[in-house]
């Protein structure tokens, strides 16, 4: 399982409950954030980055990726060069979407915090040591970071989205489970933006539930089952 935007893997906790006990899951967390400097990485680079993590748990034969939002479009790009029996994008972009930069802090805080609203008075990424407070007034459990993991949030998400913005996902065999997430009024589903990349069986599943919510208590039962009948199909 491949994390989201701000690189932590913590997002997949309630759903790896609703998976068959018998198939293990590993999620995968972005090294920066343990780092004392976050550098700039491309999809392609982390996509071989996390490549080489897979291989070292699993040394051989086909594997099963698991991607939400950013962790999808990495999971796209691992395919391409890894054993892959089945791809499950929850809700994934394939690339080009506009990088907002600092002009939109509450957007980079609540992809860096987990869908966490940020307060209305900062116009600029707060210390974190302010974020910290914010995290702990809020009962996230993020709060339970150390203010340079905290930081190093904001800027792995920060560079992830500048990736993102720049990507443009390649064509893919794999067979494929897209979760598609509600939509505002107008908006095409998310599905859309893959017809003509995703080359091999295409399956999609409507959720009522909006794209922050995906893997929130009420979504992962449904959720869950669905992927389930994904796993046990690819590898029947």
């Amino acid at each position: 399982m491949l994390p989201a935007a701000n690189g932590l893997g913590w997002c997949w906790s309630g759903l790896i409950s609703h998976l068959p006990e018998d198939h293990p899951a590993h999620v995968l967390q972005d090294a920066r954030l343990m780092s004392e400097q976050v550098p700039p990485r491309t999809v392609a680079e982390l996509a071989a980055e996390y490549r080489d993590l897979i291989r070292e748990v699993v040394p051989s034969g086909p594997v099963i990726l698991v991607g939400w939002s950013f962790g999808g479009t990495l999971a796209q790009r691992i395919a391409a060069s890894l054993d892959t029996a089945a791809l499950v994008l929850l809700d994934s972009h394939p690339g080009g979407l506009p990088d907002p930069g600092e002009t939109d802090v509450a957007e980079l805080l609540a992809t860096a915090l987990d869908g966490l609203e940020a307060a209305e008075h900062w116009r600029t990424v707060p210390p974190p040591a302010e974020l910290a407070e914010h995290l702990r007034r809020a009962g996230s459990p993020l709060a339970s970071l150390d203010e340079q993991v905290l930081g190093n949030l904001v800027a792995v998400a920060r560079e992830n989205r500048r990736a993102m913005a720049a990507h443009r996902a390649g064509p893919s065999s794999v067979p494929t489970l897209f979760v598609d997430a509600k939509q505002p009024d107008g908006h095409v589903p998310a599905s859309d933006w893959w017809r003509g990349i995703a080359t091999g069986s295409f399956e999609t599943h409507q959720v009522r539930f909006g794209h922050l919510d995906l893997l929130h208590s009420d979504a992962v039962p449904e959720i869950g089952a669905a992927i389930t009948r994904k796993i046990t199909y690819a590898t029947a």
